[in-house]
């Protein structure tokens, strides 16, 4: 499953319609695993997370035998890179909207080689194999507009800009 971790004001909505697809999938598994962007590069690559996250609707416990299992493959617990980031946390009150008592596995990646994200999707599902889990991975749709790097040509409107942008995916 794959979702926005954009700021409220402007992904949110579409946020939103998305877990509204999900929650028409039926149950949620007890368990979502998931990837977040770590923008800044702080901690390692791969950074797991071991501690209760909290969301405006309370508190998220992470599924520890997992994390567990994923340590002892080699990967680390690295809260530092979560620490400042919102990739993750963005997801959690619509998470605890559709299944109140989820528990997360977070992942924190940022830079890495293809091969090691080969790695890392082989050792999630091996992991995962025998467990009702959820595999979801945020991103950044486009950063675009004020204060981003990607601007419209002087004269065009945003919306066009981005539609514009998108028109190679939409074939």
């Amino acid at each position: 499953f794959l979702v926005s971790h954009g700021a409220s004001c402007d992904s949110f909505p579409v946020v939103a319609h998305a877990y509204s697809l999900l929650a028409s999938q039926g149950a949620m598994p007890p368990t979502v695993i998931i990837l977040g962007t770590n923008h800044r590069g702080i901690g390692a690559s791969v950074a797991l997370s071991a501690r209760p996250w909290l969301s405006p609707l309370g508190q998220v416990d992470v599924d520890a035998d997992i994390v567990t299992a994923l340590t002892q493959l080699g990967y680390i617990v690295d809260e530092t890179g979560h620490n400042q980031e919102h990739s993750i946390e963005n997801q959690l009150p619509f998470l605890q909207h559709l299944a109140p008592r989820v528990r997360i596995v977070p992942v924190g990646i940022t830079c890495m080689s293809l091969q090691s994200a080969q790695q890392l999707a082989q050792d999630l599902l091996a992991v995962a194999s025998s467990r009702n889990v959820l595999f979801l991975a945020t991103t950044d749709y486009m950063h675009a507009g004020e204060g981003y790097y990607d601007q419209p040509p002087r004269g065009m409107h945003l919306h066009t800009f981005i539609r514009q942008c998108d028109e190679p995916a939409d074939r």
